[in-house]
């Protein structure tokens, strides 16, 4: 029996700390999907991660430029294949068929419902978060204590125009609450995605412009077969930089509206990606 845990962000390093610690006699594989579309902080967090687990975290990834192309297409909500196609189908050629658990970080305060998680032949599905009764809170407080926080990607304009607007970090609130709050991505996956926001899109533009531009460029080279882009059907994604002021200053606000709500002891919902409780998120950042 094999044991193979991926990395990929706060929610699957907490499940590799929770089994290095609970059963240190498991040989435990860690595996990181490389994509090609990782950003240069994703990389240098990997390498942190690898230093404290005092273990190789085995490169398990197909580049997804090629991918696209081989499909000729985008890969979109309707047709999913970039997780399929990068990230689990290369997990499965490196277990070759052994059986093997297959640990997965899926939150106890997450929808009970995985989309499309059917554990394959020789294959046991195990979710160490849900075990232990790990919500978000709990992650990351373990995350914390670490030192290995996931790339937070801190947008500085944010934290100022939210200062400047009146917005404080309150006493009850975590740090890692009021830091996720200003950050540029929801995630630390691949540098573009259809799931992405439109404030994620202009963090993009303005930190990594030509991170920005290639995704703009491959979304025009594949039109022939979908007229499909990453903001959805027939809205090229450079018609945002018109309305990056627009798209930044809604963020502030909204980021605004939070700090009310929380001040008044209420905890409204923290937006950690909705897509977290699938088969695509398992994968990708999470």
């Amino acid at each position: 029996m094999r044991h193979v845990c991926t990395v990929s962000g706060k929610d699957s390093l907490s499940v590799a700390l929770l089994l290095r610690e609970s059963h240190p006699e498991l040989a435990v594989e860690y595996v990181w999907n490389d994509t090609g579309w990782e950003l240069p902080e994703v990389h240098d967090w990997i390498g942190r991660v690898e230093c404290y687990l005092g273990a190789s975290i085995y490169r398990c990834g197909d580049d997804l430029t090629e991918i696209v192309s081989e499909q000729g297409l985008l890969p979109s909500r309707m047709r999913r294949f970039c997780t399929k196609y990068a990230k689990i189908f290369p997990i499965r050629d490196y277990l070759a068929g052994a059986e093997h658990t297959l640990y997965l970080g899926l939150r106890a305060d997450e929808n009970d419902r995985i989309l499309g998680m059917t554990p394959s032949k020789n294959q046991t599905l195990s979710f160490p978060l849900k075990d232990v009764g790990f919500g978000l809170s709990e992650v990351w407080s373990l995350v914390s204590k670490t030192g290995l926080m996931p790339p937070l990607f801190t947008w500085q304009w944010m934290v100022d125009r939210v200062a400047e607007l009146g917005g404080e970090r309150l006493d009850i609130m975590p740090e890692w609450e009021w830091l996720q709050l200003f950050s540029g991505r929801s995630r630390p996956n691949c540098d573009r995605c259809f799931f992405q926001r439109q404030y994620e899109w202009i963090w993009l533009r303005e930190t990594h412009p030509s991170r920005f531009q290639a995704a703009c460029e491959m979304e025009e080279q594949y039109q022939a077969l979908s007229t499909y882009r990453w903001l959805g059907k027939d809205v090229p994604l450079a018609s945002i930089v018109d309305r990056a002021s627009e798209i930044k200053e809604r963020r502030a606000r909204w980021i605004l509206r939070y700090l009310t709500e929380r001040s008044q002891f209420k905890f409204p919902f923290f937006d950690d990606n909705p897509f977290g409780a699938t088969s695509c998120g398992l994968f990708c950042g999470k």
